[in-house]
């Protein structure tokens, strides 16, 4: 017998934030370099209709913490309903 697959897990949308300020977008096979007034629909069409696609906001040490929060806020704004941190050592 053949057992039927569950539903796969989306794969979490990356929203990457630079210590000079410059964001992208990465959905797993793409990294496109977005303006902050153009991130809310650079991840919902990245979620594909699924607000509750995880995204995970990845910033280095370097980053200054409102940069990570107006981001954060901006992804609350526009309904994502999961979202994590990733935080890299500075490089």
């Amino acid at each position: 017998t053949v057992a039927k697959a569950g539903p796969q897990k989306a794969m979490p949308v990356r929203v990457v934030v630079r210590s000079d300020g410059r964001l992208s977008v990465f959905d797993g096979s793409v990294e496109t370099g977005v303006q902050k007034g153009e991130l809310s629909a650079a991840v919902q069409s990245r979620q594909k209709g699924d607000p509750k696609t995880p995204v995970v906001i990845e910033a280095d040490s370097k980053v200054q913490y409102d940069a990570v929060i107006g981001v954060m806020s901006i992804l609350q704004k526009a309904g994502v309903q999961s979202v994590g941190l990733s935080l890299r050592p500075a490089q």
